[in-house]
């Protein structure tokens, strides 16, 4: 056993560079779509808003869709749709303020309202109401009348209302409405105040025409939560308003009436053309019968979820789902006559804040991500298909919390990690997925060990030892007041995949592991560990751990410990190692390397240039380019030129580009396909480059942009797809048969072609011929058009 701490050498290199590289990226959005909240019905089809776009379900329930900025949504986050009388037009509503009128039958937006996204006081669109000469959007500030004007079918803001009631019953400003309706004669509002009503023959910016009822002592409320007017429905010509997770009220005329019993928690309610009126509630589907006001449960008993709103159609009741611990959410449709109950969920993760990716060997990329209410782990294989681990699948507290890291094994097993209730391991197999989950209760082994008493069991990072098994980071394990022996690393031998009785080895401190605050861990080319810490470093940094080949024997095993003042960071974010064995570290404070190629001393730098001082995640892609995350977008770096070759960020400002959001949370690169797996919190942005793992075989030749304009800085020509293979050589020439530029494989498969001849001058406006010859000999041709500003 031995131990040391080094210091190293700390040199700094700042980067000015920025030579930006567009190839014609095409960009993919993906989106959660398990929490789906209104539905409405146009053009044949079933409509319903989600936070991660729209639904769009066939009537037959053949066929469901999520639609997001992909398919021309302004924004991802749709809080509210709502159908047009005749069903032409549908009204979507966003959480960032906008607001898209769309063609339910070509799904075209037919006109884009941005009169809430310009005023800087209005942030949400909660609620719409549509007429045939009317429309009322609730936001945080009031609501907005809308009317169609002369141009053909665009409608515009006329008049919004902000102050409702006078005296002691007036509403305070500004004010978030939630709910809106109109009969034709009283305009309702309602939200946490209570409910709003008016005359529409009033002067409804008249504050003194609003009367006003609040829940202390004009309507039923609840003493023990957050009273709210969620909605408001006509059915059987009367109006009916449910108080969120209470109970309805209905609108005499003057004065609102209880109508249902407490605590039945009604979030939509819905009539048939028969006047059956269908109830939906926290744990299913109801018929109301308001002779004696007793409800009949329609769907059977096992539902748990949420029916968070209804229409009628098709001749069916009609509604959506939340996800809830047994079930996920989606579409369904219930039949009155024959009693069929049917659901349809849509093909997506279950969340849209991504805490971890990885892509295995088979392709299939995996996704730890969190919504609302459920965290999960998400397989996309490689027939297009989501496959999940969530509380539906095990119901221990491990989904409570935020995963850390994902490997897999050499068995195809993977390994996530969490931030408080130990870790998954899931084997895929013919049958699906099969998880186990480990923590310190004797029931799973007791094979990990908590940080406190209360069985807190934290697992930093996973990390594959090719042949032997996988390394396990118990971060903080051991109760230091209770004298526990701290094992703060864990390794699982092969055997124990054949044999579950098989012991994991621990690593204690008494084994020489230096300190217990270690999470992230790669393995180095020459099969040593390091591992960054959880929190900011009050002693190490790093920590690099030589397992001597020997991972079941700690005793051979030597430490070399870094301070701050070595490496010059305090705490790691995420690392990556490339082809040269250089290990990358993203810090709170940039971006560093450490060259591991040596035994006793290290070379140790940082580069500047990012978007963002803090370097959230960090990937590697095939061309050895170090793709940094950060809080506001991602940058590339070329370590082979020492520059930054492109910076993506949400379309504005200098680097504009589809990036799903700028606050990036983590990164994984598909050599493969040359995707680049980019997570944030409202979603994941696919990125596919020219930067992938080149076949042997040569392919037509596909260059981008076409036409390739010159004049813009930095802007390269691309060799896509299988444009190019390991080792070939490209040739440019006129059409006349001169050569303008001979270019490497490097150069062309990690910068593409500047548009510059050989003597670094910008070439003319012209068709260009590209030879590429691959080392057998065999060549292609294809062309650029290059156009000169």
């Amino acid at each position: 056993m031995r131990g040391r701490t080094m210091t190293l050498p700390l040199g700094v290199l700042v980067l000015a560079l920025f030579a930006d590289v567009a190839f014609g990226d095409t960009w993919r959005t993906i989106t959660a779509g398990w929490k789906p909240n209104r539905v409405a019905i146009a053009g044949g089809k079933i409509w319903a808003c989600s936070e991660g776009g729209l639904y769009d379900v066939a009537a037959d329930f053949s066929d469901i869709r999520l639609l997001n900025k992909d398919d021309g949504l302004y924004a991802n986050d749709v809080n509210v749709v709502r159908a047009e009388a005749d069903e032409s037009r549908i009204w979507i509503g966003y959480d960032d303020a906008g607001v898209d009128r769309i063609d339910p039958a070509t799904g075209d937006i037919v006109q884009r309202i941005l009169d809430f996204v310009e005023s800087n006081e209005v942030f949400s669109i909660y609620d719409i109401f549509l007429s045939e000469t009317e429309a009322y959007v609730a936001t945080d500030i009031g609501v907005s009348k809308l009317i169609p004007s002369d141009y053909d079918d665009l409608w515009v803001v006329s008049e919004t209302y902000r102050n409702f009631g006078v005296g002691t019953d007036a509403w305070p400003q500004p004010v978030k409405v939630e709910s809106v309706f109109s009969d034709g004669e009283w305009l309702f509002v309602g939200g946490i105040n209570g409910i709003a009503v008016a005359s529409l023959e009033d002067n409804l910016f008249d504050p003194g025409v609003w009367q006003t009822f609040d829940f202390e002592s004009d309507l039923p409320h609840r003493s023990d939560v957050t009273n709210n007017v969620s909605w408001f429905r006509q059915m059987n010509g009367e109006i009916y308003a449910g108080l969120y997770l209470f109970t309805v009220v209905r609108w005499d005329g003057e004065e609102w009436d209880q109508a249902t019993p407490n605590y039945r928690f009604y979030f939509g309610m819905t009539d048939s053309p028969d006047s059956t009126i269908y109830c939906g509630a926290g744990n299913g589907l109801y018929k109301w019968n308001r002779d004696d006001n007793t409800f009949d449960l329609l769907i059977p008993d096992s539902l748990t979820q949420k029916v968070f709103d209804l229409t009628w159609a098709f001749g069916n009741v009609v509604g959506v789902l939340d996800t809830d611990a047994k079930d996920k959410g989606g579409v369904f449709r219930f039949d009155p006559d024959t009693g069929e109950y049917i659901v349809i969920h849509p093909n997506t993760p279950g969340g849209n804040q991504a805490t971890q990716l990885h892509i295995d060997e088979s392709g299939t990329v995996w996704i730890t991500a969190r919504s609302s209410n459920q965290n999960g782990i998400y397989g996309l294989t490689a027939e297009g298909v989501w496959e999940s681990i969530t509380r539906l699948d095990l119901t221990q507290d491990a989904f409570n919390y935020t995963f850390l890291d994902i490997g897999t094994d050499d068995a195809g097993g993977v390994w996530i990690g969490s931030r408080g209730d130990g870790l998954v391991h899931i084997m895929p197999t013919d049958t699906g997925l099969v998880p186990t989950w480990f923590n310190a209760d004797t029931s799973t082994g007791a094979r990990l060990q908590p940080m406190s008493n209360d069985g807190f069991v934290l697992i930093g990072g996973v990390a594959r030892e090719p042949g032997k098994g996988m390394w396990l980071v118990n971060t903080y394990a051991g109760d230091e007041l209770s004298g526990v022996l701290r094992k703060p690393l864990i390794f699982v031998p092969l055997a124990w995949y054949t044999d579950p009785t098989t012991e994991w080895q621990t690593y204690s401190t008494v084994d020489g592991v230096p300190t217990i605050d270690i999470k992230s861990v790669i393995r180095d080319h020459y099969g040593r560990l390091w591992f960054g810490p959880l929190s900011d470093a009050d002693q190490y940094s790093m920590v690099m751990m030589n397992p001597a080949g020997t991972p079941m024997n700690p005793d051979d095993d030597s430490y070399m410990t870094f301070g701050t003042g070595d490496v010059g960071f305090t705490m790691v974010n995420d690392m990556v190692l490339d082809d040269e064995g250089f290990l990358w570290v993203g810090a709170p404070d940039g971006l560093y390397y450490i060259d591991t190629n040596h035994d006793d001393s290290f070379i140790v730098g940082s580069v500047t240039g990012a978007l963002g001082e803090e370097i959230t995640a960090v990937a590697l892609d095939p061309m050895g380019h170090i793709w940094c995350g950060t809080h506001n977008g991602v940058s590339v770096f070329n370590p082979a030129r020492m520059s930054w070759v492109n910076h993506y960020t949400v379309a504005s400002g200098r680097y504009p580009s589809r990036l799903v959001d700028d606050d990036i949370t983590c990164m994984e690169f598909n050599g493969e396909t040359g995707e680049a797996w980019i997570g944030t919190n409202i979603g994941v942005s696919v990125l596919t480059t020219p930067y992938r793992n080149f076949g042997d075989e040569l392919g037509e030749i596909d260059v981008r942009p076409q036409p390739f304009l010159l004049g813009n800085d930095g802007v390269s020509l691309q060799f896509m797809g299988e444009s190019l293979v390991n080792g070939a050589t490209i040739k440019i020439f006129t059409p006349s048969g001169r050569l303008v530029r001979e270019l490497s494989f490097s150069e062309a498969s990690s910068e593409g072609w500047d548009g510059r001849n050989k003597e670094g001058e910008l070439v003319s406006s012209g068709v260009y011929l590209l030879l590429v010859t691959d080392p057998e000999g065999h060549s292609k041709v294809g062309k650029a058009a290059v156009v000169r500003k």
